[in-house]
């Protein structure tokens, strides 16, 4: 079930994929899900092997430590409108 409430098809799992974010890369289980408007959706199941996890949605950013080393990722600033002219 997805954060609407709706359930969709899982059409493939890959249990350990390495996947680069930033400047770090880890491995995680993937599962193959047609959504759309992201690139990777972080799943619980990983998640949850983070432990403890700081995050500040008004930047955005998580900061988390794994296997003794600490971690930020930090999310794409806000792509504010911008003002346009007709001419």
């Amino acid at each position: 079930m997805v954060g609407n409430g709706e359930h969709i098809q899982c059409q493939g799992f890959y249990p350990k994929v390495l996947i680069h974010i930033q400047a770090s890369i880890f491995s995680i289980p993937f599962y193959f899900l047609p959504i759309e408007g992201v690139d990777v959706a972080l799943g619980i199941e990983w998640l949850q092997t983070l432990g403890l996890i700081t995050t500040d949605f008004s930047i955005p950013s998580i900061s988390f430590t794994l296997d003794n080393t600490p971690f930020i990722l930090q999310g794409d600033p806000p792509k504010l409108p911008f003002p346009t002219t007709y001419q």
